[in-house]
């Protein structure tokens, strides 16, 4: 472990998660972790229960991620489609189509499926 390093923002598949967990806290860095924080509820509840037990002089957070979102889902929609729409305008004389963007160029996209199996209902 770094002697440097105060905290650790976990961005790991769940599968690694809560050893990576583990890790750091036995190393003492603060830890951020996503939610769901262990594939399975058992996992979870050994987790939670280990750093209850040694680990509480230490911060361990757990962030939403979003990537069930609405507003996510749908940027995702418009930045794999063909990020356009069509816009008709109509005077007496002449129609007008129009083609823009609907949002601008991303120059970042970073989708990741962290849970590649169903997750237990009850843990959700």
């Amino acid at each position: 472990a770094l002697p440097n390093l105060d905290a650790v923002i976990m961005a790991l598949p769940l599968d690694v998660q809560p050893e990576y967990v583990m890790k750091c806290l036995k190393a003492n860095k603060h830890v951020l972790s996503e939610k769901p924080i262990a594939p399975t509820v058992d996992e979870a509840a050994k987790l939670l229960e280990m750093y209850k037990k040694d680990y509480t002089h230490l911060t361990w957070s757990v962030a939403e991620n979003f990537r069930y979102e609405p507003a996510i889902i749908r940027a995702s929609e418009i930045i794999q489609g063909d990020n356009q729409t069509t816009a008709t305008t109509t005077t007496t004389t002449t129609t007008t189509t129009t083609t823009k963007k609907i949002i601008g160029d991303p120059f970042l996209v970073s989708l990741t499926i962290r849970a590649p199996f169903a997750s237990d209902n009850k843990y959700l």
